[in-house]
């Protein structure tokens, strides 16, 4: 008797659709078809699949600072690699407790997709009812930047397991502020399947994975792009032209305060809710920078010219927004970070190029797979930042502690002006 899977992303185009047939000793046969037209973008989409829970995502899942794990808890589906006996693992107890205990949370920008070098338990089985496409990667910019003090990047300390530093790494490429906030996946629908969405993967809630407590000294992340609904917007750009700006700003300042009727907790909301879990931290804001640079005839965007200036002028919209709804929490330790000027010269159509223009799937068993005679679909690393990017990232957010550092007491520490 077989599993049918069944993949629906209405909001994505080009994406293939799905129908997948599991085994009963789990092989797989997929058919593939192209949908909508040329092109797909990530997007906020489901896996639906037709088995039962056998164990719920318990609060832990997730958490690792180098290789966070999923909760697959699929009946028939898991292998079993991922228990552990635990009376043969030696524990060493910590001299003490770690100057340094970050939390790096967030949506792809934060994850590291674009960079490649993908966990690859974080980007497995695209139209498997195991799909894992969160794409946490060694290249992402939590892991390059330098703590203060540090010589040494926050990856490489992980990576050492250093008793000075901790990184618990949760982002996921495709987070609503939702997915971070609470359960959207790995729980059994009002269909009796079980839910697996784009964004949270069957993983933990971010906030609940065990990387935000009382001990937590740095919490960094981007979030709102989603809620926002730029995945929407580059599709429509590139295929019809961009939507009218006030209606791309309308969405906008929704993302910053909830929007219930699209089920969006919002950016502002959603720090308050870190906070409070991490009562202690600083909160590192981190924003998105304009996607491209020296746009020309000699340049190919993708979007087209007028496409990439009307992103561009969003991009800011978007940085002046998150800025605001920062100050008003009126928390001098939630610091929003405006990463623009440290992609200066680095954008997509520049050189180096630090932000990716299309790029063709598939780049990673996670990523969207296409029909081979489909020359059109793309990758979840299109309009992302590449290696370049995220090292301009990650000396965007080591300006940024050091500002705050020096002047902590400063009326206006909350926040870095664009």
């Amino acid at each position: 008797m077989g599993l049918v899977v069944g993949v629906d992303r209405p909001a994505d185009f080009g994406n293939p659709q799905g129908d997948v047939e599991v085994g009963e000793q789990g092989e797989s046969i997929a058919e593939l078809v192209a949908v909508e037209g040329a092109l797909g973008f990530a997007d906020h989409d489901g896996v639906e699949a037709a088995v039962g829970v056998t164990q719920g995502c318990e609060e832990g899942c997730g958490l690792g600072a180098a290789f966070p794990r999923q909760c697959t808890g699929v009946s028939g589906v898991d292998t079993g690699d991922d228990d552990i006996a635990f009376d043969a693992v030696a524990f060493q107890p910590l001299p003490g407790k770690p100057r340094d205990i970050v939390a790096a949370l967030g949506d792809s920008y934060s994850s590291g997709e674009g960079s490649g070098n993908y966990y690859t338990e974080t980007g497995a089985d695209y139209a498997k009812v195991t799909w894992s496409a969160c794409r946490r990667g060694k290249n992402a910019w939590p892991r390059k930047m330098k703590l203060p003090g540090q010589s040494t990047s926050a990856g490489e300390l992980s990576d050492a397991w250093s008793t000075d530093s901790e990184l618990g790494f949760v982002a996921c490429s495709g987070a609503l502020t939702t997915d971070v906030a609470r359960q959207t996946s790995g729980y059994v629908g009002s269909n009796g399947k079980v839910v697996n969405l784009d964004g949270q993967f069957r993983e933990a809630p971010q906030i609940d994975s065990g990387v935000l407590d009382e001990n937590t000294t740095m919490v960094t992340l981007s979030i709102g792009g989603n809620d926002a609904g730029f995945p929407q917007v580059l599709k429509q750009c590139a295929l019809t032209g961009c939507p009218p700006e006030e209606d791309i700003k309308k969405k906008i300042d929704a993302a910053q305060s909830g929007d219930p009727n699209r089920n969006i907790v919002g950016v502002g909301p959603l720090l308050e809710l870190i906070r409070a879990k991490a009562p202690n931290a600083k909160i590192m804001v981190m924003g998105y920078p304009q996607l491209f640079g020296s746009i020309g005839l000699t340049c190919v965007t993708g979007v087209g010219t007028t496409g990439a200036q009307i992103l561009n002028r969003m991009a800011v919209y978007m940085q002046q927004a998150e800025m605001k709804t920062v100050e008003s929490l009126g928390d001098k330790n939630i610091v929003y970070v405006n990463p623009d000027r440290s992609f200066d010269g680095k954008r997509a159509c520049d050189d180096p190029e630090g932000i990716n223009k299309l790029v063709k799937a598939q780049n990673g068993d996670g990523d969207f797979k296409c029909l081979s005679t489909d020359g059109g679909c793309i990758s979840r690393e299109s309009y992302h930042p590449n290696k370049t990017g995220t090292s301009a990232y990650a000396d965007a957010m080591q300006q940024a502690i050091g500002s705050l550092r020096e002047a902590n007491d400063a009326p206006d520490s909350r926040r870095q002006r664009p």
